[in-house]
């Protein structure tokens, strides 16, 4: 028993020491995560699915306000075709902090712009926080693997 609990001490150590030094603020992983941070918002205002997908790892999970978790990369795009088949988006995107932990990095972003629905009426003024957690992958490249957002409730929304 007394070894067990000396190994466990030495893993926690070693695992507490390894967090710490992993955490990295290298300029080109930096670039990489502000490229998605572009590429999603493009491509998720002209209703380009496929390429919004194309930025997410297979076993991410989405959890929208309002619904249940979206798990793998099939659920989203289909959750994503829905809202898309029903709405027009005009938002912009505000990487408020963005911090790298080895093989992950954690993103808080703001979203703001308009909702407009394809059945017409007045836009709905969009104003919502996100966590976004990201995993590096195998090819080196960065994919979401993990978001999760809401209402921003510093700016009342028009929907209110």
């Amino acid at each position: 028993m007394k070894n067990l609990n000396r190994t466990m001490i030495a893993i926690v150590s070693i695992l507490t020491a390894t967090a710490c030094s992993s955490r990295l603020d290298t300029t080109e992983d930096k670039a990489a995560l502000d490229r998605i941070t572009k590429t999603t918002i493009q491509a998720f205002n002209q209703g380009n699915i496929e390429e919004y997908v194309a930025l997410i790892a297979d076993d991410a999970v989405y959890m929208p306000p309002n619904t249940g978790a979206l798990v793998g990369k099939d659920v989203i795009r289909d959750w994503y075709k829905g809202v898309q088949s029903h709405n027009q988006f005009d938002i912009d995107i505000i990487t408020e902090n963005t911090e790298l932990h080895g093989e992950l990095a954690f993103q808080r972003v703001v979203w703001k712009g308009t909702i407009t629905s394809k059945q017409g009426g007045e836009p709905f003024h969009h104003n919502a926080m996100c966590l976004n957690v990201l995993s590096k992958q195998a090819d080196g490249t960065w994919k979401i693997w993990k978001s999760i957002w809401n209402r921003n409730r510093e700016e009342a929304d028009s929907g209110d």
